[in-house]
């Protein structure tokens, strides 16, 4: 084997090992809620690992070496050993797996089917379309970990967590205040309320609050979806010294409680939840690829212009006969 397909190919085992250990510990749940900050490391960890992957694959196209196959067996059980050392998941492991040896045929025959296409070389046209199209491959093994982990929390009644929920909530506790402060607003601007004292004004508008919320009960139900209105803690309301409010306390303290009854709900769905985020996992990524494509587009052009100076890669014209069709 010569020396330049001894280190494509080390590089490739390297990247592969690193890849299943990478994927294997990523938690996706975890990077949403902040649970785990580390996975967004491992995230940007991923991709970058992927880029030098496609990258070696490219390389290893290029130097005309007949032992892909050989090697990709070889690198995606590299790939499953260090992915399930860290998962502690045979089934997931085999589909990881799966779909990082058809992301490695992939890129070896889209390579070879592009560098015949062009009469001039160039990385633009051969390179970056083969780039696009394997970070399919990087969102399906995302989408795997998804489903596999959005799995195990709807079985543990913990799909949904407090944080998520707080996340989710923002814009709607700041339309919800604006909409509550308009509506005091005639109240609020009452001489009697302004020169009233300040405990009093907390206690008067607590009262508006409470008859409010009672009002939006369900007459059947005697709650507001699913919750008593005793179980709502209308004292948390933050109310300022001009009299304006702020729901955000209130919902703080029902967070735990709004996360537990939504988990209750997803359970019923629990054949269909994880597909259901697995998919919406995959829809969500695929945007914030498009801003990486573009950073990897200026570094690919460099890269490849220091292999051909260097004399890694070189250059050669050759005759073909092309097919011409005529009457």
């Amino acid at each position: 084997m010569a020396r330049k397909h001894i280190i494509l190919f080390t590089i490739l085992a390297i990247c592969s090992i690193a890849s299943g250990a990478v994927f294997g510990l990523l938690d996706l749940f975890g990077f949403v809620d902040g649970r785990h900050t580390l996975s967004l490391a491992l995230l940007v960890i991923a991709a970058i690992l992927l880029y030098i992957t496609l990258l070696t694959l490219f390389l290893m196209e290029l130097s005309n070496n007949k032992r892909e196959r050989t090697f990709f067996l070889i690198v995606t059980a590299l790939f499953a050993i260090t992915f399930f050392l860290m998962s502690l998941h045979p089934v997931l492991t085999l589909l990881a797996s799966l779909a990082y040896y058809l992301f490695l045929l992939y890129t070896h025959s889209a390579t070879i089917s592009r560098s015949h296409l062009y009469i001039r070389f160039s990385p633009r046209e051969i390179f970056f379309p083969i780039l696009r199209r394997s970070f399919t491959y990087f969102l399906i093994l995302l989408a795997l970990l998804t489903y596999s982990q959005s799995q195990r929390l709807v079985s543990e009644n913990a799909l949904i967590s407090p944080a998520i929920v707080r996340t989710v909530m923002k814009p709607s506790i700041f339309m919800l205040n604006q909409q509550i402060n308009s509506q005091l607003s005639p109240v609020l601007s009452s001489q009697v309320f302004t020169q009233a004292p300040l405990n009093e004004r907390k206690t008067a508008i607590q009262t508006v609050l409470q008859k409010t919320v009672t009002s939006m009960q369900d007459p059947k139900t005697r709650s507001i979806y699913g919750f008593k209105t005793e179980e709502i803690p209308v004292s948390k309301v933050s109310i300022g010294t001009d009299g304006r409010v702020d729901i955000a306390p209130m919902i703080e303290a029902m967070l735990p409680s709004i996360a537990y009854k939504l988990n209750q709900y997803v359970k019923n769905y629990a054949a269909f939840a994880p597909l259901a985020v697995a998919l919406l996992a995959y829809l969500i990524l695929q945007p914030v690829i498009i801003p990486l494509q573009y950073f990897e587009t200026g570094l690919t052009l460099i890269i490849f212009k220091i292999l051909i100076k260097t004399g890694l890669i070189r250059i050669k014209e050759e005759q073909q006969i092309v097919q011409i069709p005529y009457v």
